[in-house]
């Protein structure tokens, strides 16, 4: 089984285990805006965008570990790498996670996916799901996302893709793909609710090493109040599965689908959920080593998200 208590990092499909970082590490979501300050002194924002980036220590590594390091960051394994931080329990990226469509976040305008003359996804806003836990202090918090999304089907058959477009060829692209590890267990689920008449399918595919897609579990829905609906999937240990993706599809051009916030975690059952940031595309952007005692290396490194 795969053991992601540790952070991931890699090409899709040849990820690896980092040592455990020192203590300190930096995990920092950063925000780009342009900032205006009026006459009267009142301040406005042009949201542009967010990105995280990590900067941790990889203290006493031999040569093996420092190896690699330096393999990605020198290009002998070529970026875009992947990274899957055990700190966040969503696996799916933000737009997935919150069912929006939007530029701030990476890959968020090409994210759900309709073909031609595959209906209309259109942005709502109303009462959904609340998300509410009781803190460590006894603080009792709830709160609901903004929006979410309808799916207007159009046709029977029809078919959705929350994290953006396949080739022309079938095949699945390397950065619409959420990786999965030899031997994991993933759990997708979704906030779903149907109006209309007709069924809708909440589907899960992996994807082979030659990133050829194909159905790994199903569900069908006609719920027209909102329900979490999971669909759960292990890899093989061989490697031969480097990642899953969610689709939808409408047994009915009357159905509309109705989507709230989604969750791609470890494990058999969903969990609270959680804003999700993905396991992104990066890039190690800085690397310095230094040798606090022959052979070892202590490395300092800065990973971007691209």
């Amino acid at each position: 089984m795969a053991d992601t208590p540790v952070f991931w990092l890699g090409p899709l499909g040849r990820m690896v285990p980092l040592a455990c970082p020192e203590p300190g590490l930096d995990v920092s979501l950063q925000r780009q805006a342009a900032s205006n300050v009026s006459v009267n002194m009142r301040t406005t924002e042009e949201l542009q965008g967010f990105r995280r980036k990590w900067e941790m220590a990889q203290a006493w590594l031999d040569e093996s570990d420092a190896s690699v390091l330096e393999a990605m960051f020198n290009g002998t394994l070529m970026a875009p790498h992947r990274i899957i931080d055990p700190l966040r329990t969503n696996r799916f990226r933000p737009s997935v996670a919150a069912a929006r469509r939007t530029s701030i976040w990476n890959g968020g305008v090409d994210s759900w996916y309709v073909a031609s003359g595959n209906g209309v996804v259109s942005t709502q806003t109303g009462q959904y799901p609340a998300i509410s836990w009781t803190a460590d202090d006894g603080r009792t918090v709830s709160y609901r996302p903004d929006s979410g999304l309808e799916w207007n089907a159009a046709a029977a058959g029809n078919t959705l893709y929350p994290n953006g477009s396949l080739k022309a060829d079938g095949k699945a692209r390397k950065s619409r793909v959420d990786p999965i590890l030899p031997g994991e267990t993933l759990t997708a689920s979704v906030w779903l609710k149907t109006t209309g008449t007709g069924q809708g399918t909440f589907l899960l595919a992996k994807v082979a090493a030659d990133l050829t897609p194909s159905v790994a579990t199903t569900q069908t829905f006609s719920n027209t109040a909102w329900q979490r609906l999971s669909l759960t999937y292990t890899a093989p240990s061989d490697g031969s599965v480097i990642g899953v993706f969610p689709y939808f599809t409408a047994s009915a051009d009357t159905l509309n689908l109705h989507i709230g916030p989604g969750q791609l975690e470890e494990g058999t059952t969903p969990t609270q959920w959680q804003a999700g940031y993905g396991a992104p595309e990066v890039a190690i952007t800085q690397l310095n080593s230094v040798s606090p005692r022959h052979p070892l290396v202590t490395m300092n490194l800065t990973i971007q998200e691209l």
